[in-house]
C-alpha cells in the first residue's frame, strides 16, 4: 500500500495509470492475491485509485482538501 501510494503522490503513477491486474501484481511481487485486493481496497477507500469494470483499476486525478480537482503545480499545505 505504501509502496504505491508514494508512487501516485510523487508521480511515478499519474492520473489516468492502469495498474496490472491482482493477480499479475501478486505474482511480480510473490504475495498473496488476497494481499494486493486488500491494498487495492484501501488505495480505493482513500480516493486514489478506481476500479472500472471490465476495464481494470486506474489512479484517479488527485484532488484538494476542498474536493476539487489538483492543479500540475499544486502542493499539498
Amino acid at each position: 500500500v505504501e509502496a504505491l501510494r508514494q508512487e501516485i503522490s510523487s508521480g511515478v503513477l499519474p492520473a489516468g495509470t492502469r495498474l496490472p491486474s491482482s493477480r499479475q501484481l501478486a505474482h511480480d511481487l510473490g504475495v498473496s492475491r488476497i494481499t494486493v485486493a486488500n491494498a487495492y481496497a484501501e488505495l480505493e477507500a482513500d480516493g486514489l485509485i478506481e476500479p472500472r469494470l471490465g476495464s481494470g483499476t486506474f489512479v484517479v486525478p488527485a484532488r484538494r482538501p476542498d474536493g476539487l480537482p489538483a492543479a500540475p503545480g499544486d502542493v499539498d499545505v
